[in-house]
């Protein structure tokens, strides 16, 4: 009768690991758990701390378009102004460039408003300040 008991109970034992199987090897092996848990959350947290932003350098060629011409008293003798461009020219440019409406034309099409919470135009505003932030421009007057 016991040898029947027995036979049968091992019949009904699954074939896999149960549950409690598997939770007692968690418990034995909890500090190299622990340890492994450690070591990928140090990695993790260390690699956005150390992997640099993206950054971009671009450069922009500024012309002179139109030609101011000298309008003098005598006739026949006009004179163009020369064809570099001056500082003032290029910090005139770069001034342009940082203008928020630009800033706003371009948060508008690259859709960087919605990475913002909030109303419309609250996003629109707070991704303008942060894009007018992080941009940097500086005039080279040197030819490429």
């Amino acid at each position: 009768m016991q040898q029947e008991f027995i036979e049968e109970r091992m019949d009904h034992r699954p074939s896999g690991p149960t549950t409690r199987d598997v939770v007692a090897m968690i418990f034995r092996q909890k500090k190299i758990l622990l340890l492994s848990f450690v070591v990928i959350l140090l990695g993790i947290a260390l690699s956005g701390v150390l992997m640099p932003k993206y950054r971009a350098e671009m450069k922009i060629l500024v012309r002179r378009e139109r030609v101011d011409p000298v309008v003098t008293s005598q006739s026949n003798s006009l004179q163009f102004a020369r064809e570099e461009v001056t500082e003032a020219e290029l910090n005139s440019e770069v001034e342009l460039l940082n203008s928020s409406d630009l800033l706003r034309k371009a948060v508008l099409a690259t859709g960087l408003h919605n990475q913002e919470h909030g109303e419309q135009e609250v996003r629109i505003a707070k991704a303008v300040r942060r894009l007018g932030k992080d941009l940097h421009i500086e005039p080279c007057a040197r030819p490429m």
